[in-house]
């Protein structure tokens, strides 16, 4: 069996089987988010959120660097 290494493209595939046949199917099953979020209680303003994740702008950038902390501790933990 071959192996692939987790990435970027896994996780946005992992993504789309997720979020097949339940809530969310109709939103960007596989794709990274464009519009910004919060968490909160329904019908809560953004300044009352109890989480605010980063702008859709800076994704790219931040899961760059997720997917080189996810291949560096891979390459750590099969070299010694």
């Amino acid at each position: 069996m071959k192996r692939s290494r987790f990435g970027l493209g896994m996780l946005r595939r992992l993504h789309a089987v997720l979020l097949d046949s339940v809530r969310g199917r109709d939103k960007t099953p596989g794709e990274f988010r464009r519009t910004r979020v919060w968490i909160g209680a329904t019908g809560t303003p953004i300044e009352a959120a109890r989480f605010i994740p980063p702008l859709p702008a800076r994704l790219p950038g931040l899961l760059a660097n997720l997917e080189k902390y996810w291949r560096g501790a891979s390459s750590r933990s099969t070299s010694g």
